[in-house]
């Protein structure tokens, strides 16, 4: 995601904003990163969030995608199809942070977690960590390729982890965030301050991670929730600065520019 992501320099000659006349966007940090790209030749717009991420769409589903625990994996290996520049960590770094994750948290926690995965064939034959998944009892896997925002509702705590549009879908549902970074694809500086002080926020280069996170898990969800929502009025504007504004009429703005420029 271009407004918080360390590596987003390393992919600036593929922005879509060096080809086009017009672009819409969420906030205003990514609107400043746009307009210090030096390849962008595009007139660009923060119109503020659509319709559809800052009201959660739900649809119904089947009884057992409900839990108290959503895991929503990022983890994307390059494989023969990625962008080399910006792959970031290995893949067989990555299926150990996701094997990690799943041996030395999930399986220990008393609670179910529900495994999302993120649906990209890369490799031929099984994927590793979702084997893993299919052996734990306390862990399991949503095999059907549902989009997340149509889960979120239906889930009490969200995990997930990586610079990636993903975070704005998970917070924008409003159920308490823990947010796990990575060694790719990790936050610039200005974000990775912000995401700390606003999210139950975990940083795998730190020593006790695991431990810190294994504990927080373990307490009630309800004591969670309270956390949470203990620094809600801080975190509006930690909404608005780097996802978008609630308020605004994001169609409504993207209509006028459009009008105005065709007449």
């Amino acid at each position: 995601s271009k407004e918080i992501s360390k590596d987003i320099s390393c992919i600036t000659t593929m922005f879509e904003t060096n080809i086009i006349n017009l672009y819409f966007v969420y906030n205003q940090t990514i609107l400043r990163t746009l307009l210090k790209n030096k390849f962008n030749v595009s007139k660009n717009f923060n119109v503020g969030l659509p319709v559809d991420m800052k009201s959660s769409i739900s649809k119904k589903i089947l009884n057992n995608y409900r839990g108290e625990i959503l895991y929503a994996s990022t983890n994307l290996y390059c494989g023969n199809r990625g962008i080399p520049s910006r792959s970031g960590a290995s893949d067989f770094d990555k299926a150990t942070f996701e094997l990690d994750l799943i041996n030395s948290i999930f399986k220990k926690i008393p609670k179910k977690v529900h495994f999302k995965p993120y649906f990209s064939k890369r490799y031929t034959g099984q994927n590793i960590e979702l084997e893993a998944v299919k052996k734990s009892k306390n862990i399991k896997l949503i095999k059907d390729e549902i989009d997340l925002r149509y889960l979120l509702r239906y889930y009490k705590i969200i995990i997930t982890s990586r610079a990636t549009s993903t975070i704005g879908w998970c917070l924008l549902s409003k159920k308490p965030l823990i947010y796990i970074e990575t060694i790719d694809n990790r936050l610039n500086k200005e974000s990775y301050n912000a995401f700390k002080k606003n999210l139950f926020f975990f940083d795998i280069k730190d020593k006790y991670w695991k431990r810190d996170l294994k504990n927080l898990l373990s307490k009630p969800i309800l004591e969670i929730e309270n956390i949470w929502k203990s620094n809600a009025i801080q975190r509006k504007n930690f909404v608005k600065r780097f996802f978008g504004d609630i308020t605004s009429n994001a169609e409504y703005k993207c209509a006028k520019i459009l009008f105005e420029k065709i007449n």
